[in-house]
């Protein structure tokens, strides 16, 4: 299939499908959680030897820096991975934390870069109750007097209302919107 697709194309055609109706099962426990993660296993793989082959291309000079975490207690790293796999493909410098990131470990990045693009996936963290505190304080220790902003997506970011969020934050539904722009 690679010999007529690219790894992006077979991601949003095949992977992303194959993802919701995974999700659409585990939900109607059609499926077990096995289930789920012997498939997201296999392709959280193919993903990671995509972005192998980018990491060992140079770069292109950029003063941009994205940075990619889930928040605490968040594990779901998958379309975060998939995230960090479009920005190297556009030659960007990333660093990839991964899940289940505090948030005040952050701060040592903030003190490297002078232009960071925040970019996090909340599937089921941060719970409801407690999500614009989060944003509040995420604005006030890393976006606020700065060149930084964030980009967030995931489920729980429905839950948002977009007028009650700084500026330097935006929202996305979907990976492509978010990638479009980058």
């Amino acid at each position: 299939m690679l010999e007529e697709k690219t790894f992006r194309q077979i991601f949003y055609d095949v992977f992303l499908p194959l993802l919701y109706d995974l999700g659409m099962l585990w939900q109607t426990n059609s499926i077990t959680s096995s289930h789920e993660h012997f498939l997201t296993v296999h392709i959280k793989q193919k993903i990671l030897i995509h972005i192998e082959r980018l990491q060992s291309i140079d770069p292109r000079p950029s003063d941009k820096t994205f940075v990619l975490f889930l928040p605490e207690n968040e594990t779901h790293d998958l379309g975060l991975l998939f995230i960090n796999y479009e920005i190297l493909n556009l030659g960007y410098h990333t660093i990839f934390l991964g899940e289940n990131i505090p948030l005040g470990n952050l701060k040592h990045i903030n003190k490297l870069y002078d232009d960071i693009t925040y970019i996090s996936y909340f599937t089921v963290k941060p719970n409801d109750n407690s999500i614009q505190k989060y944003l509040k304080k995420f604005s006030k220790h890393y976006l606020k007097n700065s060149n930084n902003k964030a980009k967030l997506i995931g489920h729980k970011t429905r839950n948002i209302n977009p007028s009650k969020i700084p500026d330097q934050i935006k929202l996305y539904s979907k990976i492509e919107d978010l990638v479009k722009d980058l």
